[in-house]
């Protein structure tokens, strides 16, 4: 397998579910700061200009929580997803869609009206308000985990990865302060062997996380 990824990106969903699942993969870094996602070379790979992109064989997989089911569903033997057609697997569906509707939007346009735009079309009240709506879907999930030590319960799974990846994102912008519980969980994931500590740098840290 190849993976096609930028450091600290999304591309981190993609290293940590290949490590869970024990696969072997070659890391090909495509620097996002230099535009080399917009050349020819790579756009013939995904279109759409994006990361991560995993290629398996001939076939192309892009969107880090698909490359993160699709690893957890060809390697069953890792217990990363449940079984289909049962209720803890409308679940891992359910967690995902959530945290791809409801936490991660809210990131995007802090993170874009914080340091991504031009000055002159930055948004002090998108900020605010993608605050107060991200603080509202972690209330949700702060809930949830107070009860469950991952988010199907008592099995850490994929959906933990797409999920921990948004709240460590989320850490960087100050956004889980009166969260412990949250605190608490990612702290817990990132003392995982697969998890990619290797990727998360002092500019992580510092909220350059994207």
């Amino acid at each position: 397998m190849k993976l096609y990824e930028f450091g600290i990106s999304r591309s981190a969903r993609a290293h940590w579910v290949l490590r869970e699942a024990g696969v072997q993969y070659e890391a090909i870094s495509v620097n996002l700061i230099k535009g080399e996602q917009k050349t020819p070379e790579f756009l013939a790979i995904n279109p759409y200009g994006k990361l991560p992109v995993l290629l398996d064989g001939d076939d192309t997989i892009t969107e880090s929580a698909a490359i993160c089911t699709y690893i957890a569903e060809k390697y069953p033997e890792a217990g990363l997803i449940p079984p289909q057609a049962t209720i803890a697997r409308a679940h891992y569906h359910q967690w995902i869609c959530f945290c791809l509707a409801e936490m991660e939007p809210q990131l995007w346009s802090i993170r874009k009206n914080m340091l991504l735009y031009p000055k002159s079309q930055r948004s002090n009240l998108a900020i605010k308000i993608g605050r107060y709506e991200y603080e509202n879907a972690a209330r949700i999930l702060d809930s949830h985990l107070s009860k469950n030590d991952y988010v199907l319960g008592a099995s850490f799974s994929a959906a933990d990865i797409v999920i921990a990846y948004d709240l460590i994102w989320a850490n960087t912008l100050k956004l889980l302060v009166g969260f412990p519980v949250l605190l608490s969980y990612i702290n817990r994931l990132q003392q995982r062997p697969g998890f990619p500590a290797f990727l998360f740098t002092e500019s992580a840290r510092q909220g350059k996380l994207n």
